[in-house]
């Protein structure tokens, strides 16, 4: 069961995180994850739920203890990321999900990467490919995806549809990019004219299993034929044994 937290509460009373500013001050070298995701909350001003099996670890910070408020969405999602959790966002709940069940969970969707946040959380984005079948893409993808990400394609649309971290969706959109572009189809066409080319100039030499294979029939006819000769002279040459004429 789920506890609901309703963010509340004052982000001082956390005494390791404190607001500087518009940025973020860590007071102490250890942050564990329940305040992390509190203060995080608090910044939203959303209400946070957090899983009963949730695993309240600690992170050590040195060096710069400011954070900047651009990039505290990105800090925030990396340090979950890296434990195995992932924020989503409905409304006014901000959610905190194990990666392996995030499969189950309702993401955000984008249709334009230039709304793809440049941070570590789970969402979806779809695109379309123009040069390249949409499942050329997807299978040679694959290997590019994070340890909980997706990839399917949808061919007659020419539909890709990723669900991954926002960052590793921007670089699978800089790959698909690469990728997708009229050279493709110039070296299709290339390739096709070529194949065209040397097909009349071909010559196929089948083995006698092959031959044997392909006219099976007419060799079980003349076979049949063969036996039946054969049946009948061994007939004839008994019966005249038989009647004493050899």
């Amino acid at each position: 069961m789920k506890v609901i937290l309703l963010s509340l509460i004052a982000v001082c009373a956390f005494a390791q995180i404190k607001k500087s500013g518009n940025d973020w001050e860590i007071e102490k070298n250890k942050v564990d994850l329940k305040s992390l995701a509190r203060s995080y909350a608090i910044e939203k001003d959303l209400n946070l739920t957090i899983p009963h099996d949730f695993k309240n670890s600690s992170i050590e910070i040195y060096g710069s203890k400011i954070i900047k408020k651009d990039e505290i969405d990105k800090f925030v999602s990396k340090v979950f990321f890296e434990q195995g959790y992932t924020f989503i966002i409905r409304d006014s709940l901000l959610q905190v999900v194990n990666m392996r069940d995030v499969r189950y969970q309702s993401v955000k969707m984008y249709k334009d990467i230039k709304k793809v946040p440049r941070t570590y959380n789970i969402v979806q984005y779809t695109t379309n490919t123009t040069h390249i079948p949409s499942r050329d893409i997807s299978m040679n993808l694959r290997p590019f995806m994070g340890r909980y990400g997706r990839i399917i394609d949808e061919s007659n649309g020419q539909s890709i549809v990723v669900q991954d971290s926002a960052l590793n969706i921007h670089r699978v959109h800089q790959i698909i990019k690469l990728l997708d572009t009229p050279l493709y189809q110039k070296r299709l066409e290339r390739l096709r004219a070529m194949n065209k080319k040397l097909d009349p100039e071909l010559v196929y030499e089948e083995s006698l299993t092959e031959v044997l294979s392909d006219q099976h029939v007419l060799f079980i006819i003349l076979f049949s034929l063969l036996s039946l000769v054969i049946g009948f002279g061994i007939r004839g040459y008994l019966m005249k044994r038989i009647e004493g004429g050899w």
